[in-house]
């Protein structure tokens, strides 16, 4: 992922596990990604869930990558309380992506919402969210 989104490497999120269609990144505990009451930044932990779901799609692409492309149409969070040490986003989608798929390359466009929770490393959960990605063929 982060040969394609250079973004990704620049923060230093990393993709620590896939399993089926879940996926989880990992935004590492850095003074650069903290906000001034030294926890993760907002917007470091917002990239985190937006790199996780993103990365559900790229997981479930396979042989359609570069034939499809998924592009973010919308995004909502909800912030429950701070996000402390190494922060997870935990991403899955609400159906199965090859149904997502399936019609993009019927209809030439598909949309996908990919659910994601953001936890701080003591396992509490800071954040929810959903991100809709439209998929589209190239």
């Amino acid at each position: 992922m982060s040969a394609s989104v250079p973004f990704v490497s620049a923060v230093g999120y990393r993709v620590t596990e896939i399993e089926g269609d879940r996926v989880t990144v990992t935004l590492p505990d850095r003074p650069e990604s903290k906000n001034h009451i030294g926890t993760a930044h907002a917007a470091a932990a917002f990239g985190a869930a937006e790199t996780a779901t993103g990365a559900v799609l790229l997981n479930a692409l396979g042989s359609h990558l570069g034939a499809l492309v998924p592009v973010l149409k919308n995004a909502e969070i909800r912030y429950t309380a701070p996000a402390a040490g190494v922060v997870s986003a935990v991403a899955t989608p609400r159906r199965p992506p090859e149904e997502a798929i399936q019609a993009c390359l019927a209809e030439g466009r598909a949309l996908l919402d990919v659910n994601c929770i953001i936890l701080s490393e003591d396992g509490a959960e800071n954040a929810e969210s959903t991100f809709t990605w439209y998929l589209k063929r190239q």
